[in-house]
């Protein structure tokens, strides 16, 4: 998979992710995270705009991170305007498989659900998404850049190997003083 490559972007090494000792508080509810939650940390509390590279002329997104469920699981909420899209993703720990793990429902019904990791400083979702009649393996990396900014790729399984199907840059949006 060539997801790293290209774009001139340098990647914060080691992810802000991983570091010991992170203290995350959503400011809507005040809650803490679990520690199994702990490396998607630096994104919780956070809103997004995502402005697409590949495929060009794609709507842009607004991502919202979240503690949700007393800590016990954070709450993505993407939306794109333009085009009617609004999706929301829960990650929280299965303890059975002792793994971060994440469920996503659009309002367009696809279903996403997988585990994340991390793979070379990078957050590495890997799943399955069911769109009506479709289903696709895919991986997706997220990677705190250090000029703050967001790098998502986003890669399906073809037979032919892993083809890149979105690139999207994304930037804080700063928090509201009021």
């Amino acid at each position: 998979m060539t997801a790293r490559a290209g774009h001139g972007s340098k990647a914060v090494s080691p992810p802000l992710a991983l570091v010991a000792g992170i203290s995350c508080v959503a400011p809507s509810h005040a809650q803490e995270i679990e520690d199994q939650l702990r490396l998607l940390a630096p994104l919780v509390g956070e809103t997004w705009i995502g402005r697409f590279v590949q495929p060009e002329g794609a709507p842009s997104l607004r991502l919202t991170w979240e503690a949700a469920l007393d800590g016990h699981a954070i709450r993505l909420t993407k939306e794109a305007p333009g085009v009617d899209l609004i999706a929301e993703t829960l990650y929280y720990w299965d303890r059975a498989e002792n793994a971060l793990r994440f469920l996503s429902l659009s309002n367009r019904g696809v279903v996403s659900r997988g585990a994340v990791t991390v793979e070379d400083g990078l957050i590495v979702h890997v799943g399955l998404q069911v769109d009506r009649a479709m289903v696709t393996e895919y991986k997706q990396t997220l990677e705190l850049l250090v000029d703050g900014r967001l790098r998502d790729i986003f890669c399906a399984r073809t037979p032919a190997g892993w083809w890149q199907r979105h690139l999207i840059f994304h930037e804080r949006i700063p928090a509201d003083p009021s």
